[in-house]
């Protein structure tokens, strides 16, 4: 079955997560590509294009 999830932070959290169980990444980076996502994020949605 498809997964499901209330908000885009439930899914965000999952996704780079999910790589732990892999050895794919270590948990700080995972936590610092969510925070990074998340900042990039809020430069994208603050920037103005009204210029």
């Amino acid at each position: 079955a498809p997964r499901t999830y209330t908000t885009f932070a439930q899914m965000a959290e999952e996704n780079g997560y999910s790589r732990l169980p892999l050895g794919v990444h270590l948990r700080m980076d995972c936590t610092e590509g969510l925070r990074l996502g998340y900042e990039i994020s809020d430069a994208v949605n603050n920037f103005d294009l009204s210029q």
